[in-house]
């Protein structure tokens, strides 16, 4: 090796300065984003108010969705009380016969024609 005439690598031209194509200034494409949808996503939430029955047992009631006067039909479901009364059962055992009567839990009222749950009436 010649010290007087060092050699020096550099990296190859570029592939247009190699086949003599002329050099054009290339701007980068924009990135155009999805349009915005202006509808919310997902379940729209509404708010629904349930009425305090008046009593445990059936009655008559005006259906607010299917504009008719019905004999609401009830469900009594678990509520505050039942739960009071299981916990007094498991400490005192007169109690424990209540747990299997419609007395310790809440009475929902229902539309018989289309099955809206119109009013509440709870035990607490």
């Amino acid at each position: 090796m010649n010290s007087e005439n060092p050699q020096i690598y550099s990296a190859p031209p570029p592939y247009e300065v190699a086949i003599g194509m002329p050099k054009v200034n290339r701007q980068p494409a924009p990135v155009l984003a999805p349009p915005i949808d202006p509808r919310p996503c997902g379940r729209v939430i509404g708010v629904i108010s349930v009425k305090q029955a008046p009593t445990y047992s059936s009655y008559q009631e005006n259906c607010t969705r299917c504009q008719t006067l019905v004999q609401t039909r009830v469900e009594h479901k678990i509520g505050i009380m039942w739960w009071l009364c299981a916990t007094l059962s498991f400490c005192f055992f007169f109690c424990c016969y209540l747990l299997f009567f419609p007395i310790t839990k809440d009475a929902q009222h229902f539309c018989p024609n289309c099955g809206s749950l119109l009013a509440v009436r709870t035990r607490a």
